[in-house]
Formats: C-alpha cells, structure tokens, sequence
C-alpha cells in the first residue's frame, strides 16, 4: 500500500486525501499524474497521496477475490448518481459467454482513476455529464487554480 495523501485547502484548512487507482505497470502516462501529484506535494499542496493497482478486469457473478474493488466501484457510482455524472466508461460492464460454462458478468477497470476525499467521496476522475468530460488532468489543474477542490456535478461541468 502507498502513502496516504492529505491536502489542506485554501478554505478551512479541509482534510482532502487524493488516491490514484492504476492498471501495473505504472508507466507512461500514468507516471505523468504521479510526476504531478509529487509536485504538488513538493510545493506543500498535498501531504502525499495513495497509489493502488488493479487488475484489467473483475469477475462480478460468483465468488471474486476482489472485494475492495467492487465496493470502490459501487463508491465510485454512487458518487457520480449523486452529481449528476457517470464514471461509464472509463468502467464498462459487460457479460461475457464462454463456449462452454455459464456466461457471466465482468467489470473492466480503467487505466487509470483518481478518487478525492474530503472526509467523504468527494470526486472521481474522469467522469462525464454525457456531453463534457473531467479529465484527471482537468481536476488538477483546477485544484492548483482554485487552490482547492472544484465542483464537479452536471451542471459545473457543462460550465451552465
């Protein structure tokens, strides 16, 4: 398990923690979010931050060994029910039938997820309203401008 991060913003001095859920290897683009939230926390913007790894997809149907990830994934939705956005896709459901078996459903986890805390769920990055998209770079760069977190919800997004 990485280290935990903890962001005093601007109004209030609120507790935010920020963790990054990734695919493995932790490479290319993925590096550059790490390279960022390790600036940010250079500049005493973030304490540290979270980096945990998944793999490229869950079985839903049946025992899973991947509990945490499922929960985090209803988290994740919930969130975004409640905001007026949705985290699909990057996440994509699907069912699956194999010649032989029984068909079965599959999560298809994203390369890479950001998740921000504020006591509770407070964003999960990139998610959309259907017709605009908050990227993981989006939100940072409007945590570094607003010097804390942003509103995400259908409304802010579609910029109304």
């Amino acid at each position: 398990m990485a280290q935990q991060s903890t962001i005093d913003s601007a109004n209030g001095g609120t507790t935010v923690r920020m963790t990054l859920w990734t695919r493995q290897p932790v490479c290319g683009t993925r590096t550059s979010v790490l390279d960022r939230l390790g600036q940010l926390r250079s500049q005493d913007a973030i304490d540290g931050f979270d980096v945990e790894t998944w793999p490229d997809e869950i079985r839903l149907d049946g025992e899973t060994t991947h509990d945490e990830i499922v929960a985090t994934f209803e988290r994740f939705e919930d969130w975004a029910t409640d905001h007026g956005v949705t985290v699909e896709p990057p996440f994509e459901t699907r069912q699956v039938s194999p010649l032989l078996g029984t068909s079965y459903r599959v999560l298809r986890l994203p390369v890479m997820v950001l998740a921000v805390y504020d006591d509770e769920l407070a964003g999960v990055y990139p998610c959309t309203d259907g017709a605009d998209t908050t990227t993981i770079p989006d939100f940072l760069d409007a945590y570094e401008a607003d010097g804390g977190l942003p509103a995400t919800d259908a409304h802010a997004l579609s910029g109304d």
